[in-house]
């Protein structure tokens, strides 16, 4: 038996045509509903159903190009796709396809494939699956810690050797996902619900040389022995090491001391020794000359020279008949240079950077800057001295 049920939401009324049945599970009558349409004239029973929106196929011939190709090509000649094809095999195209994602949208995992289906990258990664669940999915077997120990090891070796050192930093990343890792820790002032991510970056070419993620309530400090091992069973033997403060303790000190390791941290200020050598050096630290580059000492130096000689020379030389033209040219540039900056023509300034330059010569501006060089290094070196 059926009937018509009217409902009201706001200003508008639905019809529903309900049903009624018995349910041999439950053992009683029940009721089900189809909805009719909104309502156009209820005693004749005219219901109007909205139009579904057909969504449109994706885009098969119209799709976005230069960026993922950009990034193709790099990956292609340092050789990184060739090495992720080799160690991933076929799960290689979707990890492909999205770093690429990652690096052009940074959206949500979920709208990869929307992406994917528009853009070029459909053809350069034709093996890639990258629907949401099988993203899911895909980062759960690539987040093997196997799998990620064997990646370094062979990575390292290939890409970078890091012979003139590494940077350790960690930092942290707060967050509500449900993660075994996911504890609470102190972060930026307060404490948080995070993961802490550890990364090793090579200091001569800033290749990323090596990465691990720990439970956020693991400070900094208890970390680097470990990673220090762990390079090295990736055959990554370090000679200098540029920490954060977070980093620094009484026994990290010893131990890259002990494996005869150079590094460079910052002190922390809570310290007492930080705060001993301000005590000593604070009048060196306010010293005017830490205030000013050695550069615009020269410059004084030469402003000084001239004060410091006969003026009636250089008003002789200023007299000359041939300095009327010079010191027309001068206040001409003098005054242009001073219109851009007052109007905030940054592009316009460098412009007429350029085209000095040009009147220079390549060749002359670096053998300048050369010679300069000298100069500067050893007004350094008497700074020390004195």
């Amino acid at each position: 038996m059926s009937f018509i049920r009217y409902k009201k939401f706001g200003n508008q009324e639905y019809a529903y045509e309900v049903t009624s049945y018995w349910d041999p599970d439950r053992k009683k009558p029940r009721q089900k509903q189809k909805y009719l349409g909104v309502v156009v004239d209820k005693e004749k029973g005219i219901f109007r159903m909205k139009r579904k929106v057909q969504s449109r196929n994706a885009e098969k011939l119209i799709l976005d190009f230069g960026d993922v190709f950009l990034l193709h090509e790099y990956m292609k000649k340092k050789s990184l796709s060739r090495f992720l094809k080799d160690f991933f095999g076929d799960n290689a195209d979707t990890l492909l396809s999205l770093v690429c994602y990652r690096l052009c949208y940074a959206s949500a995992m979920q709208y990869a494939k929307t992406w994917y289906d528009g853009s070029f990258s459909r053809f350069l990664f034709e093996k890639a699956n990258v629907s949401s669940q099988r993203v899911s999915d895909f980062f759960i077997r690539i987040g093997d810690e196997y799998l990620l120990r064997d990646f370094f090891q062979q990575y390292i070796p290939l890409f970078t050797d890091a012979k003139e050192g590494v940077i350790i930093d960690s930092t942290a990343l707060p967050n509500q996902i449900r993660f075994p890792f996911n504890a609470w820790g102190y972060n930026d002032g307060g404490i948080d619900k995070q993961i802490r991510f550890l990364f090793v970056i090579d200091k001569k070419n800033d290749l990323p040389l090596f990465f691990r993620y720990l439970p956020g309530n693991v400070v900094d400090v208890s970390s680097l022995n470990v990673t220090i091992e762990e390079l090295k069973q990736c055959n990554v033997t370090n000679s200098y090491i540029l920490l954060d403060a977070g980093f620094f303790s009484e026994d990290n000190i010893k131990g890259l001391r002990g494996e005869e390791i150079d590094f460079l941290t910052r002190l922390p200020s809570s310290r007492k020794i930080y705060k001993k050598l301000v005590k000593a050096e604070v009048k060196d630290l306010e010293c005017f000359d830490n205030a000013v580059s050695p550069m615009y000492e020269i410059l004084m130096d030469f402003v000084g020279r001239l004060l410091h000689q006969d003026p009636h020379l250089y008003a002789l030389i200023q007299a000359n008949f041939e300095m009327g033209e010079i010191h027309e040219s001068f206040l001409t540039v003098a005054n242009r240079l001073y219109e851009l900056v007052s109007a905030g023509e940054v592009e316009a300034f460098m412009e007429e950077m350029r085209e000095a330059k040009k009147h220079f010569g390549d060749a002359e501006t670096e053998r300048a800057m050369t010679d300069s060089d000298r100069v500067i290094e050893e007004r350094l070196k008497y700074r020390r001295e004195r």
